[in-house]
């Protein structure tokens, strides 16, 4: 009787974990094949899929030996990166996680080969403006010039200091958000008195929507500006008085 129960006890043991070894972990990948991934300075790399599909055997790393903090959440693609494989960053779509992408991987092009927005681009001080996508969790900054830029555009409403008929050189920003959220515009360290203002059409004053100039002299400018997914508002950066041109560094996030 004893060895019967036994019997009966290894069987109910076997059976479970039979049960359980039946249900393979999901797959995540390839074995074997690199997957894309993206480091924490919004550089591409890729990670090894380890042998059964599970995880990866490899950290994120740029080439062969160069390791990288690998951004959380990055949503980097699932496919697999073959040796002939596309880099996202340069291929002239804005994949998530992305500012901006211009079809190349060269610096001082209006997107650097990180693709973020950089410098003092032609592309900056005329319609549509300087790609800025935003996806949320990161804040976009980029430091630049008005003084290479014309006096083109010109606030359309006044704001409480002023903001109507700006004499100073401009440059826009073509801001794209891909969800809800507000986007929060600063202004900061610029040489000269700065104002901002907002469009929905880059070239039609009379489509602008709100706009900020509430500080004297070199003191920064603040704007919030909510905005639903996939929406692209154009956003000016001009100045008044004397000198009513010079550098500037702008920052924007989405919340």
């Amino acid at each position: 009787m004893r060895g019967a129960f036994l019997l009966f006890f290894v069987s109910i043991v076997v059976a479970a974990c039979s049960s359980a070894e039946s249900t393979p972990p999901a797959r995540l990948c390839t074995p074997g094949n690199n997957v894309f991934c993206r480091c924490a300075d919004r550089r591409e790399g890729t990670k090894l899929c380890n042998g059964d599909g599970t995880g990866f055997a490899t950290e994120c790393r740029i080439g062969e030996n160069l390791p990288c903090d690998e951004l959380p959440d990055s949503g980097a693609p699932a496919e697999d990166a073959g040796s002939d494989a596309p880099s996202l960053c340069g291929n002239a779509a804005v994949d998530t996680g992305e500012a901006c992408d211009d079809g190349n991987q060269k610096d001082g092009d209006l997107c650097s080969a990180h693709c973020d927005p950089v410098g003092d681009p032609v592309q900056a001080g005329i319609c549509p403006g300087m790609p800025v996508h935003l996806w949320g969790g990161r804040t976009i900054e980029i430091s630049g010039a008005t003084a290479f830029y014309q006096n083109t555009h010109k606030a359309d409403q006044p704001c409480a200091g002023k903001t109507m008929g700006l004499v100073g050189n401009d440059r826009v920003y073509a801001v794209t958000t891909h969800r809800d959220g507000t986007v929060v515009i600063d202004t900061s360290g610029a040489d000269f008195d700065a104002a901002l203002f907002v469009q929905t059409d880059c070239a039609l004053a009379s489509t602008e929507v709100t706009c900020a100039d509430l500080k004297d002299g070199t003191a920064g400018e603040h704007l919030e500006l909510p905005m639903k997914a996939n929406q692209t508002r154009y956003v000016f950066l001009d100045g008044k008085g004397e000198p009513a041109k010079g550098t500037a560094t702008i920052r924007f996030s989405l919340k």
